[in-house]
């Protein structure tokens, strides 16, 4: 474990200097993309598959489920079914015919996955591009709202810069606050610039040339839950799209299993965006927590776990 701010201190300025040689990078939040469709029953028959159930109510304050389906495929491919705040259900029923051209197949799914996996593009690790479809009396049915992430799974020690997108449960821990303090001391931020992950501006960036760069998932602590290990991970990454989904964030906590995949997270790019000024109309609310709450559940690292891991 990280001891003294002196370590830490070395981790940060590493990243800056490496910022420092190259030019800004500009994200775009926009999903242009068509939509793909990928059957569930497939995604089943080809890989080893777990899934899971979230309830946001302590959280997030609404009574909200998400869905998520933990497919391990050289790495693991992580599909969220989020609530559709414009809609009163998540999953809508749709006619196979009609979007025929647009699920894929056996082979494409395989080398779309595994090309995703690879990359090393960080915009290609997180997307809303993609929709389950499920089957269910008869019927087929799409996910209105569904996140795909990408994840590299590995065991670096702390001294090697993985790049984003990685799971690695061979790093010292750090904790969101230990971090707050350093980046503060270190950077040596004006008092009228926030720490880039305090939910309560939705304004802070990563005040680096490259801030791309910096994106990385941290590991905060190892426990076990139900006598297997079991590893709590951050995302350092901030909010740097005010009029539209900060997609980069993703699931921004998470605790993963490694014979299970991720069985819990936050998602508060989804739960918080309503809190900016370009509010399309909404059928339910988002959230139900002040902004002191929503901050203090990333300071101590609150998230949902699996209600099927509940005791």
């Amino acid at each position: 474990m990280i001891k003294d701010n002196r370590m830490m201190r070395a981790i940060i300025t590493k990243f800056i200097l490496i910022g420092c040689c190259c030019g800004v990078a500009v994200e775009s939040t926009a999903q242009k993309q068509r939509t793909q469709y990928v059957m569930l029953d497939m995604l089943d028959s080809l890989y080893d598959l777990n899934r899971y159930t979230l309830n946001a109510q302590d959280l997030y304050g609404v009574d909200e489920t998400i869905e998520i389906y933990n497919i391990h495929a050289a790495g693991l491919v992580l599909f969220s079914i989020l609530p559709d705040f414009t809609s009163d259900k998540n999953w809508s029923e749709v006619d196979l015919n009609e979007i025929q051209d647009q699920v894929f197949g056996e082979r494409s799914l395989r080398r779309e996955l595994g090309n995703r996996i690879a990359s090393e593009n960080s915009k290609d690790k997180k997307t809303l591009q993609y929709s389950l479809v499920k089957s269910e009396g008869g019927k087929y049915f799409r996910s209105n709202q569904c996140l795909a992430e990408f994840f590299f799974i590995d065991t670096y020690p702390s001294l090697f810069n993985v790049p984003y997108g990685t799971i690695n449960t061979g790093q010292d821990t750090l904790s969101i606050q230990q971090m707050k303090n350093v980046y503060r001391e270190t950077l040596n931020i004006p008092g009228q610039w926030s720490f880039p992950m305090d939910v309560r501006w939705l304004g802070g960036t990563l005040l680096l040339p490259n801030r791309l760069l910096l994106q990385r998932e941290y590991l905060s602590r190892e426990f076990e839950i139900d006598g297997e290990k079991a590893y709590q991970f951050w995302t350092f990454t901030d909010w740097n799209t005010h009029d539209g989904y900060n997609l980069h964030r993703g699931i921004d906590r998470f605790i993963y299993m490694p014979e299970k995949g991720v069985v819990g997270g936050s998602y508060d790019f989804w739960f918080l965006y309503f809190d900016t000024w370009s509010n399309p109309p909404i059928e339910r609310k988002r959230n139900n927590k002040t902004k002191e709450e929503l901050w203090q559940n990333v300071l101590e690292e609150k998230v949902m776990l699996a209600e099927e891991l509940k005791r």
